[in-house]
């Protein structure tokens, strides 16, 4: 669990190097684009927001081979964010059946 950078420079360019690692340094344990979104939108409704991810290589080391969407640890990377989503789930239940002011 950690901070994760959310941002259209993930891709290799001219300040992909240079963007991601002041944000390492900052403490970010990975990028990923998607989901500045769908946290701008929670924030501008007040709608409660989080994401879940699985790293599937560092592009600091694309270079040597360090990219495999399809690998096996990126499979149980995958079948762990589903039990975790889940559980998540049930756990937001929970807490709204005891408590129904509690909004999602």
């Amino acid at each position: 669990m950690g901070v994760t950078l959310t941002s259209g420079n993930f891709y290799p360019g001219p300040a992909m190097a240079s963007t991601l690692q002041v944000n390492a340094d900052a403490g970010a344990l990975s990028v990923e684009m998607e989901n500045a979104t769908l946290f701008c939108v929670g924030s501008v409704r007040g709608i409660r927001t989080g994401a879940i991810a699985t790293i599937d290589g560092s592009p600091f080391h694309w270079d040597e081979g360090d990219y495999d969407p399809e690998g096996k640890v990126v499979a149980e990377g995958k079948k762990n964010m589903i039990l975790t989503g889940l559980r998540v789930a049930k756990k937001i239940v929970l807490e709204n059946e005891s408590s129904p002011s509690l909004s999602l």
